[in-house]
């Protein structure tokens, strides 16, 4: 199984997930970070999966919230190397062929954060 993890939504996280036919939507409300790793669970629980069904990950980058971002990144990269699984990012609202993408990389490379915009820590 693959999923997509989708950050650049205001008020929900989107989770896409590829069993083997096309790509399926799945939605979480947003109230905090830790909302990624329960909407995920949740993913998970709804298709009576385990997180060793998980075969690759992909994140999207560039939009959405920095903290969201950065916090979607560490948790895909944590999973991918406790699963020895690939782990890749996107930038496109709607990923087109991840699942190629995902079956061509190989384990051990990791995802990088995009941001929508320069870091703001400590400006006034």
């Amino acid at each position: 199984m693959y999923i997509a993890i989708d950050t650049g939504e205001n008020e929900r996280i989107v989770f896409r997930f590829f069993s083997g036919k096309d790509w399926q939507r799945f939605e979480y409300p947003y109230q905090n970070e830790d909302a990624l790793l329960v909407g995920l669970n949740e993913l998970l629980k709804q298709h009576q999966a385990k997180l060793a069904d998980i075969t690759g990950l992909a994140v999207r980058v560039g939009k959405g919230r920095f903290t969201a971002t950065r916090v979607a990144i560490t948790m895909a990269n944590t999973l991918a190397f406790a699963l020895r699984i690939p782990v890749i990012s996107y930038t496109e609202s709607s990923p087109a062929n991840l699942e190629k993408r995902l079956s061509e990389t190989p384990s051990g490379q990791y995802a990088q954060a995009e941001y929508s915009a320069p870091a703001s820590i400590g400006k006034k």
